[in-house]
Parts: structure tokens; C-alpha cells; sequence
């Protein structure tokens, strides 16, 4: 038994006893609203019936006979269905750029008198095509596509599902990856006696890359924070520094679609001796000498004694009572 297109499909077994004569038909009886109206309502010569007079939302009870040139026999057992239609579209598709693309919408204004399965989201790249993948099901009103590259633009459009059938599609919504930047991270903040050296992370998964970062900074207990450079590199030199003086600095990255939320806030005193240096991945250890023909961009001027503190991705290392040569 099952319903598709408005109808109500009935099928059923011949009888295991014929009682010694061919059937010759089945009468079906069926009864509205409830199991206690049985009336003969049709017959049929298969083994099966279609029901097209059946309304939404209403109960129906079905019974089959078998008859032969002997009689009818007793009644099959009793089944019963309340038609549903499929739902309507959903609705107020939208999307934002996170880790993937998040798509969300509301739910059909008619669910089709059936409780909503599943959406099914398809999506294509190619504008005004007849032709769309299913990339995903969802159960509730959100979906998250990661299968995504920087630089394309992705058509999308949902449906949904309940025991009637699959919905018409939502309004296609079509979303440009191309984004602002995504936030700086690991920023460092290195302090020597007449400069502070800055270096961070920039992070371009599910986002299109920084073109330029800009570095803010303020001063000792000030809130109020100032752009003192713009800068293609991911480390910055600030030589307007002054000795026992603290500095807070952070840092937005800036591309033609807009800035990022900015770094979190790094603070640093100059005059303390600390330093930072891009090397090879060789390990380093307390006490290495660390000589310029290495490669090295040594920030303080002269020899100086620093022991390692930690690592900065996988460019710095961050030194403090390590002999460092010139």
C-alpha cells in the first residue's frame, strides 16, 4: 500500500485455497474516517487497485474479497492510510563563509501533512544549468559544504523530502568564495633594547588570501590603539620604540573584499632581551652557537646571550642565553 500522485495503491496475494475454482474477480470495500463504515466500493480483476478519489488528510480503510462462481470469500485484514502531499519549497535560502560554506533556510509554509524526512542540498558551478549535484541531506535546516575551492562561485538550491515525495527546489542562492581574510594568528611580540620585532601567522583555508597586514599598536596602559604600518610581510620591525616602555600591538589582514577580525593582542616591554630569527628546521639547543653565515637575520646588532622560549611556526625560532654571533 503506498500513495504517489494523489492516489492510493493497493496490491495483495491471491488466496491460498481457491475453494476448487478459478477467481474470477476481488471486490475492494473501503470506509472513510474510521474502521466502522465498510462499503463495497469498487472491484478489480487483479491483484491489485488504485484509489484516485482520496483526499489529503483524510483516513481510509481498505478490505478485499476474493470471489469465485462459488461466492465471496471472508474479508482480508483491514489496512488504513492518511494521504500526504509532497511539501512545499523551502524557503529564505541563505549562506555565510565560515569553515565552508554554511547554508541555512526555513521550513516549508506546508509540510504536505507528513513530517518532513530530510532536505536534500544540490548544488552546481555553472550558472543557469539544468543540471544540479546532490552534495548532501540534511535533517534539520542547516547544511555545511567544505568541498569547496577559493575563487569559484557555487549555485545552490535545497528540497524536501517526507513520505509523499521530494518537494519542488528553493529559489537558487549563489555564493562567490572569494572573502576578506581570514584573522592573523600566533602573533609574537620580541622585544630588544631599541626595537620590537613582530611575526604571525596568515590563514587563507576557506578564505581568499591577505594581500597586506596592518599592524596597530598602543601604548603602556592605553586602550586606544594606532595603524603604524602596512606591510606585504608576515613580521614587522617596530624601531620607534623607547626602553621601559610597553607596547600592544595587533594585526588585520587586508584584501580587495574587505579586513579580517583582528589578531588577538600580544604585549611585550623593550628592554628585555629576547629575539627572534628565521632558520633552517635544524633543532637548536641551549648554548649553540648561532653564526650569521647561517643565513640568520640576527635583529640585535652585536653578540648577545638568550636561551629558546619556544617556536613560531615553522620559520622562527625564539631565542633568550643562546650565543649569537655576528
Amino acid at each position: 500500500m503506498s500513495f504517489r500522485n494523489g492516489k492510493i495503491y493497493l496490491s495483495w496475494s491471491k488466496p491460498t485455497d481457491n475453494g476448487g475454482f478459478p477467481i474470477l474477480y476481488y471486490n475492494v470495500y473501503r470506509s472513510v474516517g474510521s474502521a466502522n463504515n465498510y462499503f463495497l466500493y469498487d472491484f478489480s480483476y487483479s491483484k491489485s487497485y488504485i484509489d484516485e478519489n482520496v483526499d489529503i488528510g483524510k483516513s481510509y480503510y481498505y478490505k478485499v474479497t476474493a470471489v469465485n462462481k462459488i461466492g465471496e470469500s471472508n474479508a482480508s485484514e483491514s489496512v488504513n492510510m492518511i494521504p500526504t502531499a509532497i511539501p512545499i519549497a523551502p524557503t529564505n535560502l541563505k549562506a555565510t563563509i565560515s569553515q565552508g560554506i554554511i547554508l541555512t533556510w526555513d521550513e516549508p509554509n506546508s509540510n504536505g501533512g507528513s513530517e518532513i524526512i530530510y532536505y536534500r542540498i544540490y548544488r552546481s558551478t555553472v550558472k543557469d544549468s539544468e543540471i544540479y549535484s546532490i552534495v548532501g541531506t540534511s535533517e534539520n535546516t542547516t547544511f555545511i559544504d567544505t568541498n569547496i575551492e577559493i575563487g569559484k562561485t557555487y549555485y545552490y538550491m535545497v528540497t524536501a523530502v517526507n513520505d509523499a515525495g521530494e518537494s519542488g527546489a528553493s529559489d537558487i542562492l549563489s555564493v562567490q568564495l572569494v572573502t576578506p581574510p581570514a584573522k592573523p594568528s600566533n602573533v609574537v611580540a620580541l622585544a630588544s633594547e631599541d626595537l620590537v620585532t613582530l611575526a604571525w601567522l596568515a590563514n587563507s583555508e576557506f578564505h581568499s588570501p591577505a594581500e597586506y597586514f596592518e599592524v596597530y599598536r598602543a601604548v603602556n596602559d592605553s586602550t586606544e590603539f594606532v595603524k603604524i604600518a602596512d606591510t606585504n610581510s608576515t613580521y614587522f620591525i617596530d624601531n620607534d620604540v623607547v626602553v621601559n616602555t610597553t607596547y600592544s600591538y595587533y594585526i588585520v589582514a587586508v584584501n580587495s573584499y574587505g579586513k579580517s577580525e583582528a589578531s588577538d593582542v600580544v604585549s611585550v616591554t623593550v628592554g628585555q632581551a629576547t629575539i627572534s630569527i628565521p632558520i633552517d628546521d635544524n633543532p637548536v639547543e641551549e648554548g649553540f652557537d648561532y653564526p650569521a653565515a647561517l643565513n640568520s637575520e640576527v635583529i640585535l646588532g652585536t653578540a648577545a646571550i638568550f636561551t629558546i622560549i619556544g617556536v613560531l611556526g615553522a620559520a622562527f625560532w625564539i631565542f633568550k642565553n643562546v650565543v649569537l654571533m655576528k
